[in-house]
C-alpha cells in the first residue's frame, strides 16, 4: 500500500504479530468494506468500535514486513465511518495510534482510551452518538483478544444494549484445548467472565456426551450466550477458522454475530471472498 514506506520512518512503537493474523486481517477488512459501503446511505451514523485497537501498524514477527492492523484498516476504508472508538489497556499503542491516526487519517472522527475495555465499557459506550428516529446509528464492535482472560462476556452484553454487530475473536483452537484441564478447575474464573455463565461447566458435562472437543464447545458456549442477547444463530459454518498455515492447527475463530440476516449475509459473503482477496495484503 501506498504509505508502507512511509511508515517505516514513523518514530512510534511498533507491535509485533505472527504472520497468520494476516489472514485475520483480511477478514476484517472485507467485511468493514462491505459494512460501511452498504450502509452509508441507510444509517445517519455508522460507527467503528475496536476494543482491542493496538497501535495502528505492526511488523510480522522475523520479518520486515508491516502492516496495517484493525484500526487503521478500518480509517483507510474508501467509505468511512462516521465515528471511531479505539481501546486499548497498553498506553505505547493507544499513543502511537492517536499520533499516526492524526497524521495520516487527519480527517476522519476518532476517539482515543487508554483502558481496559472490561473496565471501560462505560467510556465506550459515551462516545457512541445517540441515536434517535431522526438520527439512526449502526455501530460495528471488533473484539480481538489476545486470550479468553482478556474479554469479559459483560462488556459485550453491555455494548449490545446498542444497535450494532459483533466480529469476535473465539479462542476454541490452542488455547482452549492447551489450558483445557486449568479452565475446568473450579478456581478458574476465565471462561466464567468470557461466557458470562457461572453454570457453564454443567454445560459442558452435558456437551461432551457427545462431543469430548472442548473446543468445540467455547464456540458453542459463547453463541448460547450471544443468541440470550437476541442475537441470530450465526450456525457452526459461519465460523472463520484461522489456522497455522505449515501445521493446520486451529489457533482461534472469527464468529459474527448480528439481530440482522442482512448482516449475516455479508459475512457470509466476506467470508468466501477473504481466502482470495490479496490486494490489500500482497
Amino acid at each position: 500500500m501506498a504509505q508502507l514506506k512511509e511508515y517505516e520512518k514513523d518514530e512510534w512503537h511498533l507491535p509485533e504479530v505472527q504472520d497468520y493474523s494476516v489472514e485475520k486481517y483480511k477478514v476484517i477488512w472485507h467485511y468493514a468494506e462491505m459494512f460501511t459501503k452498504s450502509m452509508r446511505f441507510k444509517w445517519k451514523s455508522r460507527v467503528y468500535i475496536d476494543l482491542f485497537s493496538g497501535a495502528g501498524i505492526a511488523r510480522i514477527k522475523r520479518t520486515n514486513r508491516i502492516i496495517e492492523t484493525s484500526a487503521f484498516i478500518a480509517a483507510r476504508l474508501p467509505f468511512k465511518f462516521s465515528k471511531y472508538i479505539f481501546c486499548d489497556i497498553n498506553p505505547q499503542n493507544i499513543t502511537a495510534l492517536e499520533n499516526r491516526a492524526n497524521r495520516y487519517f487527519p480527517d476522519i472522527d476518532a476517539s482515543f482510551v487508554c483502558a481496559d475495555a472490561n473496565e471501560s465499557v462505560h467510556i465506550l459506550k459515551n462516545l457512541i452518538p445517540q441515536a434517535s428516529k431522526e438520527h439512526t446509528v449502526l455501530s460495528f464492535c471488533l473484539a480481538d483478544p489476545s486470550k479468553i482472560g482478556d474479554l469479559n462476556f459483560s462488556t459485550i452484553k453491555s455494548l449490545a444494549s446498542n444497535y450494532l454487530d459483533f466480529l469476535i475473536l473465539v479462542p476454541s483452537g490452542m488455547e482452549a484445548r492447551r489450558f483445557k484441564k486449568g479452565f475446568l478447575s473450579s478456581t478458574d474464573q476465565r471462561l466464567t467472565r468470557f461466557f458470562g455463565n457461572p453454570e457453564w461447566r454443567f454445560s459442558w458435562d452435558k456437551f461432551r456426551k457427545t462431543n469430548d472437543d472442548f473446543g468445540a464447545f467455547v464456540k458453542y458456549e459463547f453463541t448460547q450466550q450471544m443468541m440470550e442477547l437476541g442475537f441470530i444463530d450465526p450456525g457452526e459454518n459461519r465460523a472463520y477458522p484461522v489456522k497455522i498455515p505449515v501445521k493446520n492447527v486451529l489457533l482461534y475463530d472469527l464468529m459474527f454475530f448480528s439481530r440482522s440476516e442482512r448482516g449475516l449475509e455479508f459475512w457470509d459473503k466476506s467470508r468466501r471472498g477473504s481466502r482470495d482477496q490479496q490486494r490489500l495484503f500482497d
